[in-house]
């Protein structure tokens, strides 16, 4: 009966853990009550979906690092982020309580935010597996609880140089510090940014009891960090993104205590609350979304990371515009069925047509996103849309996007725009409308524009419309270096159009003059120097 007993749970034990490893959260939902927040409001709605979790027991951790952190090609061997010279058999080296003082002996447990920092062994933060790895018992001991750095390692150094500990050579710290390799710092900054944010609530209650602790934390809910440290665990996450690595063991954690670490989940949510991107509001989004050309679209936020569709039908082979919410690369399957070219900056009028330059990109160029580009299908089908496949893009919120140009008497504004618009009479100039073809075309009066468009208007130098028979009659773009094509388009007039070394049109009269600053300029296609 005992044998049958200990197979009952052995089996029980593998049906739990079979359980754990196909239950975790969906990244999309689960953070879904984050949406919409921004900066300090962010984090603690962060907080309060992932402070929730299964607490562990310490003993746990043995078997949850099987799970968790095996080396992928040999589950039976430990994955060590402090050392490279150890190949650990998971139960055969673990730690037995003593011994273990060379490198490559034992692996135990680390709290990678040192427990001394939140008074030893309280839960849930001493069990909590987002901030605890298998690592070289000698390597870990010498760690001690110091404070995360950069350092010389003139302390002590790993074999390989492989983990370093010495005095902190990043500004704002000069005490004791442990650097892990770089292969792991952006593993560590996202568990610590894990950390402050988790435990927020917690963070000055720990700063007025733990002193160990005050290298790292100020003793606030937020920023919750230092000011040097925060700005080098902000350098380490850029400097090592996200790995494949995280991503399994963040789903592994998810599985065993039902919680995860959002800034694996979503690269860069660091600068939407400490960074360049407080003032952006978060969005929790889908791995992979499907954009159609003419279809309403809509997003509150910037979702990073996405498999992004992009379906649209060519009825021609011409030039059309190319007005999307997301970047991309141009790469050689890309080009094999479109071509692409942008506003080159330049227009010029021939006996009463306008027209305006564009160029050809090539291979590897960036498209940016809300920003007016043309795109040319190389075959045509009115029945059936092609599609444009980006991987690991970002999708941008709905906005609008212009630039100008000036000659001596006109302005040609090009404008992006997402929402349907209808056009009134008051509105005069060039709008992207989809009646029958994708053109840019003089329409007035209760015409549609469908999303993912831009228009083009002309006005004097001063933003004032032209009545309706000043108005170009016929509009058409070049592509630089290829004949006319037919696509009405844009209209303006080129009279001494003035550039700089860099491209910038220089606007300050029909000539140079000897009051323009010092310098080289070229006009109508000849080096012009002012000494």
């Amino acid at each position: 009966m005992r044998t049958n007993f200990g197979m009952l749970l052995i089996m029980l034990g593998m049906m739990v853990q079979a359980a754990w490893a196909q239950t975790f959260h969906d990244p999309v939902t689960y953070y879904q009550n984050a949406n919409g927040k921004k900066g300090a409001a962010l984090k603690t709605a962060l907080k309060d979906i992932i402070f929730n979790h299964t607490e562990r027991d310490y003993n746990d951790l043995w078997t949850d690092f099987r799970a968790t952190d095996a080396l992928p090609d040999n589950p039976d061997k430990v994955w060590d982020m402090y050392s490279n010279d150890t190949i650990f058999t998971f139960g055969t080296n673990q730690d037995t309580g003593s011994g273990g003082n060379i490198e490559g002996v034992y692996y135990n447990r680390e709290h990678s935010f040192p427990n001394s920092w939140f008074g030893g062994k309280i839960k849930p933060m001493y069990t909590d597996l987002n901030h605890l790895y298998p690592t070289d018992k000698c390597v870990n001991n010498k760690r001690s609880n110091y404070p995360f750095g950069e350092t010389k390692g003139e302390e002590f150094t790993s074999a390989n140089g492989f983990s370093k500990l010495g005095a902190c050579t990043y500004p704002g710290y000069t005490g004791t510090v442990f650097e892990p390799n770089d292969e792991y710092k952006g593993d560590f900054a996202r568990t610590y940014f894990y950390m402050i944010t988790c435990y927020e609530e917690q963070l000055p209650d720990w700063y007025s009891k733990y002193s160990e602790v005050r290298p790292t934390i100020d003793g606030s809910k937020y920023p919750g960090f230092t000011s040097w440290q925060l700005a080098m665990l902000m350098k380490w996450a850029t400097q090592d993104p996200v790995s494949q690595k995280e991503i399994d063991r963040n789903q592994a954690v998810d599985s065993i205590q039902h919680n995860r670490n959002p800034f694996i989940d979503y690269p860069g949510l660091e600068q939407y609350i400490w960074g360049n991107k407080t003032n952006v509001a978060f969005q929790s989004a889908a791995s992979s979304v499907s954009l159609v050309d003419g279809t309403s679209y809509t997003n509150a936020g910037e979702q990073q990371g996405l498999d992004i569709t992009y379906s649209r039908i060519f009825k021609n082979t011409n030039w059309q515009p190319w007005y999307v919410p997301f970047d991309m690369v141009l790469t050689s399957e890309t080009l094999a069925n479109f071509s692409f070219a942008r506003f080159a900056g330049t227009y010029t009028e021939e006996d009463g047509t306008f027209y305006l330059t564009i160029v050809r990109l090539r291979e590897g160029a960036k498209i940016k996103a809300n920003t007016a580009y043309f795109v040319q299908a190389k075959t045509a089908d009115s029945n059936n849309a092609q599609v444009i496949s980006v991987s690991n893009a970002t999708l941008y919120p709905a906005v609008s996007n212009s630039f100008y140009m000036l000659s001596a008497d006109k302005k040609i504004t090009v404008t992006g725009i997402y929402e349907p618009k209808y056009v009134t009479e008051e509105d005069k100039g060039w709008y992207a409308y989809s009646g029958g073809k994708y053109s840019l075309q003089n329409k007035v009066g209760g015409a549609p524009l469908n999303p993912y468009r831009f228009f083009v208007t002309i006005t004097d130098r001063d933003d004032n419309p032209y009545a309706d028979d000043e108005l170009p009659g016929e509009v058409k773009i070049k592509v630089l270096g290829d004949d006319e094509t037919d696509l009405e388009m844009v209209k303006a007039k080129s009279q001494d159009i003035i550039y700089d070394l860099q491209g910038r049109t220089i606007v300050k009269g029909k000539s140079v003059n000897s009051e323009w600053p010092k310098g080289l300029y070229i006009v109508n296609g000849k080096k012009v120097i002012i000494k």
